[in-house]
C-alpha cells in the first residue's frame, strides 16, 4: 500500500470530512494486518497495547468501541459475543474502512488495537481482517476477580449494569452466582472461549502472561516482537519500556477471606493449573 503523507488539517476540515472523501478514493483499501490484544477485563491488555504503540512501526488504535459496535455500545443487555455469521457485509466494509483508514493518517504503521469485547469476538474478526494477529494476554484469575470488583467499588454506576460493564463472557445470560463467582466465571467463560480458537488461529496467536511481562519485560517484549515480526534494534526495547510494571498480584489476598479464594479456585481451578498459577 503506497502511504501518503495527509495534505490536510484535519482539525480545520474535520475527521469525518475527510474520512468521506478518503473512503471514495480507496474503495478496497489495504488494511494491513492488525493486531488484536485480547484477554479478559483487567488482565493487564491495556498496558500492553500501550506498551506495544510505543514501537515505531507500531499504533495503538485505543478502544475505539463504538467504531466496532456503533449502535448497540452502551446498551446493558447487549451480547457481546459475535461469530462470523453476525457479521454482516456492511459491517465488514465500515470496518475495513475505518481501520486502513486509521493506518493511513499514521503513515502505514500497522495497527495496534485492545478492545476487550473482542476477546470473545475471534471469529467474526477473522472474517474481517484475514491476516490479523492475536496477543493473548494472561493473568492469574483470582487476581481478576479482585481487580474487577475493587474497580467497580471506585465506580458505583458500574454495578447498575451487567458484569460491572466490563466484556461478558458468551454464556453470561446462564451465570448464576453472588459477585465473586460472578466475576470468577466471567474470567473463566472468556478464557476458555479464547484458548478454544488457540488451533485455529495458528501462528497467527500467541500468549504471554502478564507476570511473566511484568518479571521479564525486555525478554517478554522481545519475544512478542519476534512473533510480530518487527526490529528490536537500537534502543527501542527502552523506549518502549520506560515504566517499571508491578502485577500485584498478592491484593486478592488482602481483598478476599480464605473461603472467597476457595470458592474461586473451584471455579477456575482448571485454569490455573495449566497456566501454572499456585493453588
Amino acid at each position: 500500500m503506497k502511504v501518503e503523507t495527509p495534505h490536510v488539517s484535519l482539525k480545520r476540515i474535520g475527521y469525518e470530512s475527510v474520512f468521506r472523501v478518503w473512503k471514495k478514493i480507496h474503495p478496497d483499501p489495504d488494511t494491513g494486518a492488525p493486531i488484536f490484544v485480547i484477554g479478559s477485563p483487567r488482565s493487564g491488555t491495556t498496558v500492553f497495547a500501550e506498551t506495544l504503540g510505543k514501537h515505531p512501526r507500531l499504533y495503538n488504535y485505543a478502544e475505539a468501541g463504538k467504531v466496532w459496535d456503533p449502535k448497540n455500545y452502551d446498551n446493558p443487555q447487549a451480547d457481546h459475543h459475535w461469530t462470523a455469521e453476525d457479521l454482516t457485509a456492511s459491517d465488514a466494509r465500515r470496518l475495513r474502512h475505518r481501520f486502513a483508514y486509521r493506518r493511513w493518517l499514521n503513515r502505514g504503521k500497522t495497527l495496534v488495537n485492545k478492545q476487550p469485547r473482542n476477546s470473545v469476538r475471534i471469529d467474526y474478526i477473522r472474517a474481517i481482517f484475514p491476516q490479523a494477529r492475536f496477543i493473548h494476554i494472561i493473568r492469574d484469575g483470582r487476581s481478576v476477580v479482585s481487580s474487577i470488583l475493587t474497580r467497580a467499588d471506585n465506580e458505583p454506576k458500574r454495578k447498575e449494569v451487567p458484569f460491572w460493564r466490563f466484556c461478558k463472557p458468551p454464556d453470561w445470560r446462564n451465570l448464576t452466582g453472588d459477585d465473586v463467582e460472578l466475576a470468577a466465571k466471567q474470567w473463566r467463560g472468556i478464557v476458555n472461549y479464547i484458548l478454544s480458537k488457540r488451533n485455529a488461529l495458528g501462528k497467527s496467536y500467541t500468549e504471554i502472561k502478564y507476570e511473566d511481562f511484568c518479571e521479564r519485560p525486555n525478554d517478554e517484549l522481545e519475544r512478542i516482537l519476534d512473533f510480530l515480526e518487527v526490529d528490536t534494534d537500537g534502543d527501542v526495547l527502552g523506549r518502549m519500556l520506560a515504566v517499571k510494571l508491578e502485577s500485584q498480584n498478592y491484593k486478592f489476598r488482602q481483598r478476599f477471606s480464605e473461603s472467597d479464594v476457595e470458592r474461586i479456585n473451584a471455579i477456575q481451578r482448571p485454569l490455573l493449573e495449566e497456566f501454572g498459577y499456585p493453588l
